[in-house]
């Protein structure tokens, strides 16, 4: 089918949502069903202009993902300007201005929804769009900001512009996310008033709604968002329904959940293979798994438990725990056999260390923590020590305070070592943050017998 001169292999289009939408999520829904165009998320033009490489992980390997479309949100023509210059340098379908955005945000900063109490700024943006865009050029909008706009008005503004097709969200601006605000007799109108082809948008959840959306209104596309949230099979659920009657239940379990998530994960490192970010990668993939995650246990057995584990957890590490569903008690067996082992003088030496490194000259140092203190026990033995060395230390029983009890690694011996230290500063706090997640308590961790013993 077509949008405009737009060639796409369907009339589904997944739309552009802030942190929902990336790169590997558009990847993810592409993969249980051809999408006809997919939607990077809205981009906002004085962003681009004061600070380019804050927005580059959004555009991220796009030529491999066409059709893609790219969405530029301002209220600012020579903002709007500028970005359309940065953005020639890579390889997508549809440049699509956003008028519909209900963010306080956007509404503050006259952009976005606002534009639909603005059609003259509306009016000189898409002037400044079709003349610089080598691209085809698209508007995303909403039905009106507090009220439905002016049909006859709006119509002259859309098919004088030269935008090749037109994306309506099937509620004003003021409406937000009602969910009884869905106005398609509106949609209907508007298709008839145009002469561009319309994507109708809103509250498509489900096959069945798809379709009336459709038939009633007559719409040549249609975009879905929200309904993608874990349900990344409802592009097909929807053609299955269009093509043949069938209607495929959505069906989720633990199970399926944690399919899902491991594809997931493996898009998501395809995708981050050979790229930077502004931040850790670990750090970006966390935040994808986990997001991605609690939209996947949609419709599971104690999902709001499982949901709740998931948005505890701090970093990739405490998230696998729980998706993995990790033996739990296995886990408090195999911290509660390192103590015993520690107790009984079976952890090797090296285990033990500690390893700091000294940032400046150990001159400069004028508060004195374990390492500089075992720094100074080293160079007070005749060696050198300068800055930038790595000191490897342990904590040895005794008197004074754990600075003063800080001893270099060559100078002790396995039965010097602070069992009481280890086991509280080192071990169980460890063990914990992985397994407070899982619903471990720092008693369970311990034990009667261990709780004792440090206590002594």
């Amino acid at each position: 089918m077509k949008l405009g001169t737009l060639k796409l292999e369907n009339n589904f289009v997944l739309a552009p949502m802030q942190n929902v939408t990336t790169g590997p999520y558009r990847r993810f829904c592409r993969n249980f069903y051809k999408i006809g165009l997919v939607c990077a998320p809205m981009i906002y033009t004085k962003g681009i202009v004061s600070s380019p490489k804050s927005f580059e992980h959004e555009l991220y390997k796009i030529e491999k993902e066409r059709p893609i479309s790219v969405q530029l949100i301002g209220s600012d023509p020579e903002a709007l300007k500028k970005s359309i210059e940065y953005l020639e340098s890579y390889k997508f379908d549809v440049l699509d201005i956003n008028a519909g955005c209900p963010s306080k945000r956007a509404i503050r900063a006259e952009q976005g929804g606002y534009l639909l109490d603005d059609f003259k700024n509306l009016k000189v943006l898409l002037e400044i769009a079709i003349k610089f865009s080598s691209r085809p050029v698209s508007l995303k909008t909403r039905t009106g900001f507090k009220k439905n706009f002016d049909l006859v008005t709006f119509k002259d503004i859309v098919n004088d512009s030269g935008i090749e097709f037109l994306t309506v969200h099937a509620r004003t601006v003021k409406d937000g996310s009602n969910d009884s605000a869905i106005d398609l007799n509106f949609i209907k109108k508007l298709k008839e008033s145009i002469s561009i082809p319309l994507v109708g948008n809103g509250d498509i959840i489900n096959p069945k709604f798809a379709k009336y959306f459709m038939d009633y209104t007559n719409v040549d596309a249609i975009m879905i968002g929200r309904g993608t949230l874990g349900n990344p099979e409802i592009f097909y659920q929807i053609h299955e329904y269009f093509t043949k009657g069938r209607e495929i239940p959505f069906i989720n379990n633990k199970t399926v959940m944690r399919e899902r998530i491991e594809l997931y994960e493996r898009l998501l490192d395809d995708f981050l293979d050979g790229i930077t970010f502004k931040y850790p990668l670990e750090e970006y993939k966390f935040i994808e798994l986990k997001r991605n995650s609690i939209w996947l246990t949609k419709n599971i057995e104690n999902s709001t438990e499982l949901r709740r584990k998931i948005s505890e957890t701090k970093n990739l590490k405490q998230l696998k725990l729980v998706l993995e569903k990790k033996d739990v008690k296995g886990s408090v067996k195999y911290v509660q056999n390192i103590i015993k082992k520690l107790k009984q003088r079976k952890i090797p030496l090296k285990d033990l260390t500690i390893h700091e490194q000294l940032t400046k000259p150990l001159s400069e140092y004028k508060a004195i923590g374990p390492h500089v203190a075992a720094a100074r026990k080293i160079k007070e033995r005749g060696r050198f020590i300068g800055e930038g060395m790595v000191i490897m230390f342990v904590i040895t029983k005794g008197k004074g305070s754990i600075s003063e009890r800080a001893e270099p690694i060559e100078y002790v011996d396995i039965k010097d070592i602070d069992n009481e230290y280890y086991i509280s500063h080192q071990i169980v706090p460890a063990a914990l943050r992985v397994l407070t997640v899982l619903g471990v308590t720092e008693e369970e961790l311990l034990g009667e017998s261990l709780k004792s013993f440090l206590e002594k």
